[in-house]
């Protein structure tokens, strides 16, 4: 069953188009070479100017998944990795990790229910 990796990133704002291009050219490619799916990276519209907030959502196949990831820690060597860091340790004030799962709702999830015990737990609240 799918779950969720919410980052929420705090950035200097005079950087915040810098640090969604680096996103853009080098993190995104090594998330999806891990196997991770971008659901969305949103930003506040409203709210504390200072500092900006970013919200990255990606989706895994499963905790399994996310674990192994960091267990191999394979993406420390990606040359990609390594350009984005050089540019987001100076932009990224604070960055947090959730991990979640999806209770409901209408967003599309990369990775379907894989047994049938998952495919319930899934509707669960469907009325």
């Amino acid at each position: 069953m799918s779950v969720f990796l919410k980052f929420t990133i705090e950035v200097d704002p005079a950087r915040l188009e810098e640090f969604f291009k680096v996103q853009e050219k080098y993190l995104i490619p090594v998330n999806e070479s891990l196997g991770l799916k971008l659901q969305g990276i949103f930003t506040e519209i409203l709210g504390s100017v200072k500092p900006a907030v970013v919200e990255d959502l990606w989706e895994a196949e499963s905790l399994e998944h996310v674990m192994r990831i960091e267990n191999t820690k394979e993406y420390l060597t990606n040359p990609l990795w390594l350009k984005y860091v050089a540019v987001a340790k100076d932009v990224i004030l604070s960055e947090r990790l959730s991990i979640m799962s999806k209770v409901f709702g209408r967003m599309k999830c990369f990775y379907e229910p894989s047994t049938a015990e998952d495919a319930s737990r899934a509707h669960m609240f469907d009325v």
